[in-house]
């Protein structure tokens, strides 16, 4: 994959990740905004979602709920592609075609690397829903 030949970032989200049905519209919260996605989701997940979410579910012993957010107001204002949910619990997610990218709003910053190895990938989401349950105490 990579730059070459017209293939952007937000082809590559879309490709992985696919598009939540709400489009950016303007202004929402990130509770508002994650509502939204919720209720938005595509009818059929990708086979990188669906093996991902199988996966981490897998690593934590139950199943876990993905969402794409794709295009919508969470991707668009709050820096948010997708995220996982894990007993009221949520680890947000940021995919980017840019290797060197460490830092963002989401929890967890996924490159195209990462997807060479899904157990890996999971295994890093897992833990930090695992953190963040610890911290909640």
């Amino acid at each position: 994959m990579g730059y070459s030949n017209g293939y952007t970032g937000h082809l590559f989200e879309v490709e992985v990740l696919g598009i939540c049905r709400a489009s950016y519209c303007g202004y929402m919260s990130w509770k508002d905004a994650a509502e939204l996605v919720r209720k938005s989701q595509p009818v059929k997940k990708t086979p990188t979602v669906a093996r991902l979410e199988q996966e981490v579910g897998r690593q934590l012993g139950e199943a876990v709920k993905f969402y794409t957010a794709v295009r919508s107001a969470m991707d668009v204002l709050h820096g948010t592609d997708g995220f996982f949910e894990f007993h009221g619990f949520v680890v947000t997610i940021d995919v980017t075609m840019n290797p060197h990218k460490d830092s963002g709003k989401a929890d967890v910053i996924i490159c195209e690397d990462d997807l060479g190895n899904l157990p890996n990938l999971a295994g890093r989401i897992a833990r930090e829903f695992i953190t963040k349950q610890r911290r909640a105490g």
